[in-house]
C-alpha cells in the first residue's frame, strides 16, 4: 500500500524498486545511529545483471544510467524492470534493448499505455473512478481521450507528474484532484462549453474503472469455461449475470454462488463442497456444505475476479486444501468418494433460488 491509500500497481515492481532505493539512496545517519544507504554521493560504478552490465554515475546527486540523466525513482524503475526481465533471459541484446526502452519511455508512462488512465471526479457527490485510453502520437508525446472523439495532447513528462497523483497518490504538483473541466483546459487549451462538458462527463461516466474490470474478468471466466467445459460450469441470470459457478475439483465438487453483485470486498462469493454432514453413519447424505471463509488478498476485488480466483484454486483442490486451512474442517469424506450430478444442479439453480 502506497501513501494516501493507493495500491501498488504491481507489488512484485515496487518490491524490487523499493529494495534498490533502500541502496542508491544518500548515506546518512538513523535516529538509532546506524548509517543508511550504500552509496556515495559521486561515484561511477557497472553494475552486473548476469553477464549485462549498466553503467550508473551520481555526482552531485544527479543520477545517470549509460549517461541518461534519471531521478533516483525513475532510474531504480528502470533497473528494477531489467532485473526482473533477467529471470527470463540470458540473452544481453534482449537486456540491452529492453534496457533502451525503458530509458526512453518513462515508467508511468509505460503502465498507462498498457493499463490506461487512471481518473477519478466527483459528480453529485459521488465519486467515479475511470479509465482513459492512452495513444502515443509521437517520440515524446502521448494523446488522451477524454470525451467521444476528443482526444488531448501532453508530453511524457507532464504524463508523468500526472500519474505521481492519480497512480501513486504523491499529492504534488498541479495534478492532483483536477477535476473533468480543468482536464479540459489543461489538455485542450482552451474552457469546454456547457455542452461539451455534460458529454466528457458523460462519456467519462461510461468509462468507469470498476465496469472495465468486470468486463476483462468476465472475459477471463469465458475463456476458462470454453478450455474446460468438462471442469466449469456457469449459471447465468436473465440480465447475463454470473450467479453460480459448479466446480469439478481433481477430488470434491464445488459451488460458487454470488452474495452482491453491487459491491466489492472479500468474501462477497461464497463457496460450498459437496460433502456428507458426518463421517459415517446412516442417513449421512451428502449436501452443500459451507459457506467456507476464503478471504481474498484485496479488500476491492471485483465480483468478477472473485469468481475465476477461486474457481482455478478449487480446480486443484488437492493442493487447495493444504493450503487454505479454513476447508479442511469441511472435508468428511476421501476424494472422488462424493460426486454430485453437475447437470441436475445447474437445473435446480436455474429454475429456483438457492436455500442453503
Amino acid at each position: 500500500m502506497s501513501r494516501a491509500g493507493f495500491k501498488s500497481k504491481d507489488p512484485l515492481h515496487e518490491g524490487i524498486k523499493s529494495q534498490l532505493k533502500s541502496i542508491f539512496v544518500k548515506p546518512r545517519t538513523t535516529r538509532y545511529g546506524g548509517r543508511k544507504g550504500h552509496i556515495p554521493s559521486t561515484v561511477s560504478a557497472t553494475i552486473s545483471i548476469k553477464d549485462f552490465s549498466i553503467f550508473f554515475q551520481k555526482k552531485s546527486g544527479r543520477h545517470t544510467i549509460n549517461g541518461i540523466y534519471l531521478s533516483l525513482d525513475n532510474m531504480c524503475d528502470v533497473i528494477a524492470r531489467v532485473l526482473y526481465r533477467s529471470c527470463f533471459t540470458d540473452c544481453k541484446a534482449e537486456l540491452n534493448r529492453f534496457l533502451w526502452s525503458c530509458l526512453n519511455i518513462p515508467e508511468n508512462v509505460s503502465y498507462v499505455l498498457e493499463n490506461r488512465l487512471p481518473f477519478f471526479f466527483f459528480n453529485d457527490y459521488e465519486k467515479h473512478d475511470v479509465r482513459l485510453n492512452v495513444q502515443r502520437i509521437g517520440p515524446t508525446t502521448c494523446a488522451i481521450e477524454i470525451s467521444d472523439g476528443v482526444w488531448g495532447e501532453i508530453s511524457f513528462k507532464e504524463l508523468d507528474r500526472y500519474c505521481n497523483f492519480y497512480v501513486h497518490g504523491q499529492k504534488r504538483g498541479s495534478w492532483p484532484y483536477t477535476s473533468p473541466r480543468n482536464l479540459f483546459v489543461k489538455l485542450i487549451g482552451r474552457e469546454p462549453t456547457n455542452a461539451e462538458l455534460n458529454l466528457m462527463i458523460a462519456f467519462l461516466q461510461q468509462n468507469r474503472k470498476q465496469d472495465i474490470v468486470e468486463k476483462r474478468a468476465y472475459e477471463l471466466i469465458n475463456e476458462m469455461v470454453e478450455q474446460r467445459p468438462d471442469r466449469f460450469f456457469p449459471v447465468w441470470n436473465s440480465d447475463n449475470q454470473l450467479t453460480t459457478m459448479f466446480v469439478r475439483g481433481n477430488g470434491y465438487d464445488w459451488m460458487l454462488v454470488c452474495q452482491n453483485f453491487k459491491s466489492t470486498g472479500t468474501q462477497n462469493v461464497s463457496t460450498y463442497v459437496w460433502q456428507p454432514t458426518r463421517r459415517s453413519g446412516e442417513g449421512n447424505e451428502p449436501q452443500w456444505s459451507g459457506a467456507i471463509c476464503i478471504d481474498n488478498a484485496n479488500d476491492d476485488s471485483s465480483i468478477g475476479d472473485q469468481f475465476p480466483a477461486r474457481a482455478m484454486a478449487l480446480l486443484n483442490d488437492n493442493m487447495t486444501i493444504n493450503i487454505v486451512h479454513t476447508i479442511k474442517s469441511y472435508i468428511l469424506s476421501e476424494p472422488n468418494e462424493n460426486r454430485v450430478d453437475i447437470d441436475e444442479e445447474m437445473r435446480r439453480v436455474r429454475n429456483s433460488k438457492l436455500n442453503l
